[in-house]
């Protein structure tokens, strides 16, 4: 069990504007987010993702109550970066985290990020407030080409 590391699994790149990490499965889309916490990372998608997987991922001890896929970013550490999905599709993101704020894909984007041509499919995201398929929360982010036909609930 990890506690407190964080995990990163990607094809290449190195997280520069320059040279985005190349993200091929749903470890690398849970790894790209901004951990360490203060640096920003680019990442673009190689291919499609099948992420129905994450309905098993962070259980409780019992390996029931599972939370399922973390969002990108949070209100301590949002993301800030560039993600790129390069026209492909996010297929069965399970995110349920129905006491927590800022539940998306990403969950709190801020200081000029870009997201862009990326599509969610078949999923189901569940929080607290600000809940989005893609972003719970976005504050000077650029998001552009992209769509979610999945199930979101929250409050209002």
């Amino acid at each position: 069990r990890l506690s407190g590391g964080s995990f990163l699994r990607v094809l290449g790149g190195d997280g520069g504007s320059a040279n985005p990490y190349l993200i091929t499965d749903v470890y690398g889309l849970q790894g790209v987010g901004p951990r360490p916490r203060t640096v920003p990372r680019t990442g673009t998608l190689a291919n499609d993702i099948d992420a129905s997987g994450t309905s098993g991922w962070n259980c409780d001890g019992a390996g029931a109550n599972c939370k399922g896929f973390d969002p990108i970013g949070d209100s301590s550490a949002s993301y800030t970066g560039t993600f790129n999905g390069a026209d492909h599709v996010i297929d069965g993101l399970i995110i349920n985290r129905s006491g927590e704020n800022y539940v998306g894909l990403f969950g709190y984007t801020d200081s000029s990020s870009t997201i862009s041509n990326i599509g969610l499919q078949n999923g189901s995201i569940n929080g607290n407030d600000n809940v989005g398929g893609l972003a719970g929360f976005s504050s000077n982010t650029t998001i552009a080409n992209a769509y979610n036909t999945g199930d979101v609930s929250g409050n209002a």
